[in-house]
């Protein structure tokens, strides 16, 4: 009896959970904070909708955008440079397991 009320007030439903995604091989402590305080500065612009505060969050956001796409793009090449060097070692033979004689 009292489930078919409860059923009928809030029928079952099939819920969703949100997958974490893991960051950026680049994305470190320094990135998280720099995110962390750029997120800061636009809740406050968003309670106050002072003009200063969008200044800082607007200026805070530049700086952020431009220290990822700084990091970004130091690690990509990196990485391809590093395949690159794993590549003539045979190491890529190995991990596939195609035979280097």
């Amino acid at each position: 009896m009292l489930r078919d009320i409860a059923d009928r007030l809030a029928p079952a439903h099939q819920v969703r959970i949100a997958v974490s995604v893991p960051h950026a091989p680049w994305f470190d402590a320094e990135c998280s904070a720099t995110r962390r305080h750029c997120r800061k500065l636009e809740r406050r612009y968003q309670r106050t909708k002072n003009d200063a505060d969008y200044s800082a969050f607007l200026t805070a956001s530049l700086c952020k955008h431009d220290e990822f796409v700084v990091k970004n793009h130091y690690w990509t090449g990196r990485i391809t440079e590093e395949s690159g060097v794993m590549a003539r070692r045979g190491v890529v033979c190995v991990v596939v397991g195609c035979d280097l004689t």
